[in-house]
């Protein structure tokens, strides 16, 4: 049973992952810029609120269910287990997940 968990809450997490970076494209393109943060997405409502990560009900993920975002200035993880957003100069921005922890498969979830 965790081994069907652990898949799906990870499915879960690229999904998410995968529907924030499409949000940030949306919004530059209505708004002819990136926005300055993930929260900003949703005060906007590009999103509903920010999705949760870890979000099985059982411990077998590295960090505790979060909806957190942070902006960072570079691509490097810091491992708070929540989202990470980071604008850069002339291209898109990085939105990723910030944890260094492997998933199921062997790559750091920071990786995807």
């Amino acid at each position: 049973v965790k081994d069907v968990l652990r898949c799906s809450g990870e499915g879960a997490n690229k999904g998410n992952l995968a529907a924030l970076r499409g949000a940030v494209e949306e919004y530059k393109a209505a708004r002819g810029a990136y926005p300055a943060s993930l929260a900003e997405l949703a005060a906007s409502g590009f999103i509903r609120e920010l999705p949760p990560l870890w979000d099985s009900g059982l411990d077998i993920f590295p960090h505790a269910r979060t909806n957190a975002a942070a902006v960072h200035a570079g691509p490097e993880p810091r491992d708070s287990g929540g989202w990470a957003y980071s604008p850069r100069k002339g291209s898109a921005p990085l939105v990723f997940i910030d944890c260094v922890h492997k998933d199921s498969r062997g790559a750091a979830w920071s990786s995807y």
